[in-house]
């Protein structure tokens, strides 16, 4: 028997995740991200039927999140939703994993003023050069 019913939506399968055994192996540091993301998770989206979560509901959410609250969150959002999806499929709720190919953001990159010309160090003059300097200005 599946364990899912017609109507389990974001929020309920992200609470039976949360009581498997893929989420206890998951590292602290994941665990507690996918945490933070679920509790930032907007009501409306956490109320969406898992059976309708496709590759641009996916894309919205991971992009509401990088605006909200970075790239990094945004990514951890995408994690989220395919961690909830992988596990729905394994179950047989679904057929297929609809946000698999959804990609990760990639971290910011610097401004172009940054990356244009950067100012060379000034070298410190050779000690060598500064005596012959001061030997020729002291025979004028």
């Amino acid at each position: 028997m599946c364990p899912f019913t017609r109507t389990e939506t974001i929020s309920s399968s992200f609470r039976r995740f949360q009581s498997s055994k893929g989420f206890r192996e998951c590292p602290l540091k994941v665990r507690t991200e996918l945490q933070r993301v679920y509790n930032w998770l907007p009501t409306r989206q956490a109320s969406f039927p898992i059976t309708e979560v496709d590759a641009t509901f996916a894309r919205m959410l991971r992009d509401k999140a990088a605006r909200d609250r970075g790239w990094k969150s945004g990514n951890y959002a995408l994690l989220l939703l395919q961690a909830i999806i992988k596990a729905s499929v394994d179950a047989g709720m679904l057929s297929n994993n609809r946000v698999k190919q959804v990609p990760k953001l990639p971290p910011p990159r610097p401004p172009p003023s940054t990356l244009r010309h950067r100012i060379a160090p000034i070298r410190q003059p050779n000690s060598a050069a500064i005596a012959l300097f001061r030997k020729v200005n002291s025979s004028l």
